[in-house]
């Protein structure tokens, strides 16, 4: 629900050129989290136990949900912290106008057709898998493969989040510039940074998993998580390319994509790496790899991204139009 109604929120505040920028912002909180999740549980969980754990992340959340009540409005023009002119020109760059007194009808049919939609939803799948090992299965890798004390994980573990934390807003950044600039397509550029998380993925997972030296399996895991970051990123983005009115919904199906690999990427693990040796460990690097680079392949054969032309009205609407 959180990520469904963030996109909402874009599909309202964030101008098409600016979408890039506005995104990868919002998602630096989600790699600040983590980094900081991982660097006191470790300790919290060691000296107070799962208790106190969940306690204290309970409370921040809900004290940063208080924060998102009182401040985020629905639309910009309902903002009392900007100006006119900055109201003027979102309402000006934006190219679908939602009208919340109209019921919002989906076309079900174009909807549950559009194949860059549903390679949207293959690529959040992916990066679930990748996400998923990275903080359920990455501490236990270091581990077996190093033998460290299970406190020290958890600051180690920050060392990816931390490159992606600062990754993020120059994804952001370029996005937009070579989008604004026409250095490549739309379509391109989507192609571009969707791809450029998966490969880097096949690259860093099959050499940490065939050199499980400390340094170069957190070294390769960082370098994953930066380039995932473009990934991420572009994952928001298309849905509100390729539709803003339905963005929010075709965000939370691709969520359910991403639920899924949760759910899948711990039981694979489990299944293969019963004895924590090297050679499953590998096992699973290959699997994941193989998953990466036929989703790239697939995503560079047959994205293609532009507004759809049932995007900005709804049947009955179009129907009018026609009359």
């Amino acid at each position: 629900m959180a990520y469904a109604s963030v996109i909402e929120i874009w599909s309202r505040w964030a101008p098409p050129n600016e979408r890039a920028k506005m995104a990868s912002i919002g998602d630096m909180g989600v790699y600040a989290g983590l980094m900081s999740s991982f660097m006191v549980s470790g300790w919290i969980l060691y000296e107070m136990g799962w208790a106190t754990l969940f306690h204290i992340t309970g409370i921040a959340t809900l004290f940063w949900a208080g924060i998102w009540y009182v401040l985020v409005k629905n639309d910009p023009a309902d903002a009392e912290w900007i100006t006119d002119d900055e109201k003027k020109y979102i309402k000006e760059q934006m190219k679908t106008v939602v009208d919340d007194q109209k019921k919002l009808v989906y076309p079900w049919k174009d909807l549950l057709t559009c194949v860059p939609f549903w390679l949207a939803c293959m690529v959040k799948f992916a990066y679930g898998v990748g996400f998923a090992f990275m903080m359920m299965n990455l501490p236990q890798y270091i581990k077996d493969m190093n033998d460290i004390d299970i406190k020290k994980i958890g600051y180690i573990s920050t060392i990816p989040q931390i490159c992606a934390l600062i990754a993020m807003p120059f994804a952001g950044y370029i996005f937009d510039y070579m989008r604004s600039n026409e250095i490549l397509s739309l379509t391109n550029v989507h192609k571009l940074y969707a791809c450029i998380g998966l490969i880097s993925g096949v690259v860093t997972f099959l050499v940490a998993g065939l050199w499980p030296n400390f340094i170069a399996s957190v070294v390769c895991l960082s370098l994953f998580q930066v380039c995932v970051s473009c990934t991420v990123l572009e994952n928001q983005i298309v849905m509100l390319d390729l539709a803003p009115r339905y963005a929010a919904f075709m965000v939370s199906i691709a969520s359910s994509c991403y639920t899924v690999a949760l759910i899948l990427t711990p039981m694979i693990v489990g299944y293969t790496v019963t004895s924590h040796s090297r050679s499953q460990w590998n096992i699973c690097f290959m699997i994941f790899g193989i998953l990466f680079v036929s989703t790239s392949l697939i995503c560079l054969k047959f994205l293609k991204v532009k507004l759809q032309r049932w995007a900005n009205y709804s049947p009955d609407e179009s129907n009018e139009q026609k009359t």
